[in-house]
């Protein structure tokens, strides 16, 4: 499958695995150039598919050789579908440890849902017996309440006043002003 960028409003709406896997394996060539780390050895990440939470699971296996258990709810890829970037980052990410026999597990669901939290605690109990180190990296633009079934949704939004700033369309290059 020819896999093109859909992007809209610069958020990119598919991914490539290759593209994916590549940015992981930067990720983990520069945590192992920087040398050994003696930190937690059995770490939680909720939300260890992007950003802050992948990244602090990478420093966690790949510079102290942290077994680590990681929770993260992604899309996989099905008909002409991509999966989301994050399925493809879990899967750099656990190839990875797997040559370097580092333990690593993943859990893929919704972390505010009663289900994952308990398949959390069984994966604790039955792999790791405890953490020493929990990150809690979670971005969720939308979260139904378990108990009460509320959905509350996050914005990004300016306190006072519209927000006027350049942004740039990756695809054609141009710079343009966006207001908030």
């Amino acid at each position: 499958m020819i896999i093109e960028p859909r992007i809209r409003d610069n958020v990119c709406l598919n991914a490539h695995p290759l593209g994916c896997a590549a940015q992981v394996n930067e990720q983990i060539a520069y945590v192992r150039s920087h040398g050994f780390l003696d930190s937690p050895k059995r770490v939680l990440v909720v939300g260890a598919s992007n950003g802050y939470g992948l990244a602090a699971r990478i420093v966690s296996a790949f510079a102290s050789g942290a077994a680590t258990l990681g929770v993260s709810y992604e899309r996989p890829g099905r008909g002409k579908r991509t999966a989301s970037a994050g399925w493809y980052n879990n899967e750099a990410f656990k190839q990875q440890a797997d040559i370097e026999g580092l333990e690593s597990w993943d859990i893929n669901g919704d972390a505010f849902s009663q289900e994952i939290k308990q398949e959390v605690l069984e994966g604790i109990k039955a792999n790791l017996g405890q953490i020493d180190l929990l990150v809690y990296s979670l971005a969720s633009p939308r979260r139904t309440d378990p108990q009460t079934g509320e959905l509350y949704t996050s914005v990004i939004k300016p306190i006072g006043a519209p927000y006027t700033s350049k942004s740039i369309d990756f695809l054609t290059g141009d710079v343009f002003e966006m207001t908030m």
